[in-house]
């Protein structure tokens, strides 16, 4: 089984000003033939607006989960927690926007900063759109990636985005029991991933957070979709994935680094989450490459 993993970003491709490597605007193509069975959950300033080109994913976003397919379009605010994951071994294939109203600030007036506030200030929430309102969307994130860079077509197409996202947003302002939750959860979830590769152990999160561990346990599922010993042991998984991706160093060396002790186990474990060995994943990129 080969595996293809492609992520392109046109590092260039900004209208109006960026900072520090990052750009106001920035756009990316991610295809995962064969296998995409996890991915940690992350967040980023930027607001990210993905449509999907292909196949059918999970999704789970400040402890929302649904499935998203071919044609849908999913808004993640900045500084969400969210994380997308393929189906099975289908193929799967997305367009992503990315804005940055941070590097903004000497544009004011052409993309009317003021005017699309709620999705920057987290008034807006994250949301799942298909049909009608998913297609224009989608039209236009299309538009994005067929425009040239810098040129007056992107900015128009720009405000194009901005504006459908904005007559279809619901504006209001989260509970302090939803801010509590999801501080909770990113709390568990940063402190899983920095205890990696030690023991990961409930009791200890629980601690952590300062809440119980029935409701600390119930509070992560449904942040993530996974409890908390299954996401540390694919955080683990995705971890060793990197390495096998990225060198040669040996899978027994791999193995340990990221936590296992059992090289048997690890073995086994990879198999049941990516359908082949640590060895087959590797080979399977080397045949992709040539």
């Amino acid at each position: 089984m080969s595996i293809a993993v492609h992520c392109k970003q046109n590092e260039n491709f900004n209208v109006l000003c960026s900072s520090g490597g990052r750009a106001f605007l920035s756009r990316y193509v991610a295809e995962r033939c064969d296998v995409c069975p996890f991915y940690p959950v992350h967040r980023h300033e930027e607001l990210e607006v993905v449509l999907v080109c292909d196949g059918t994913l999970t999704v789970c976003c400040d402890g929302v989960n649904y499935t998203a397919t071919k044609g849908d379009v999913c808004v993640f605010p900045p500084f969400s927690m969210h994380a997308f994951c393929a189906l099975s071994s289908q193929s799967v294939t997305l367009h992503a926007v990315l804005l940055n109203f941070r590097l903004a600030s000497n544009s004011r007036d052409f993309v009317g900063v003021d005017r699309y506030a709620a999705f920057f200030n987290g008034s807006a929430p994250a949301c799942h759109m298909h049909g009608d309102n998913a297609d224009e969307i989608g039209a236009t994130i299309n538009a994005l990636f067929g425009a040239r860079t810098n040129s007056d077509e992107t900015a128009v197409e720009v405000g194009n985005l901005l504006a459908l996202l904005q007559s279809h947003a619901t504006v209001g302002s989260p509970s302090i029991t939803d801010r509590k939750r999801t501080h909770a959860a990113r709390q568990a979830i940063d402190y899983v991933a920095a205890t990696l590769p030690g023991r990961v152990e409930v009791a200890d999160v629980a601690g952590h957070c300062g809440y119980s561990e029935f409701y600390l346990m119930k509070l992560f599922k449904a942040f993530t979709g996974f409890s908390v010993i299954d996401y540390a042991n694919r955080l683990r998984l995705f971890n060793a994935e990197r390495m096998l991706s990225s060198g040669n160093r040996a899978v027994c060396d791999i193995a340990r680094a990221v936590g296992f002790e059992n090289i048997s186990y690890f073995n086994r474990q990879f198999l049941r989450l990516y359908g082949m060995t640590p060895t087959e994943f590797r080979d399977g990129l080397t045949q992709t490459i040539d």
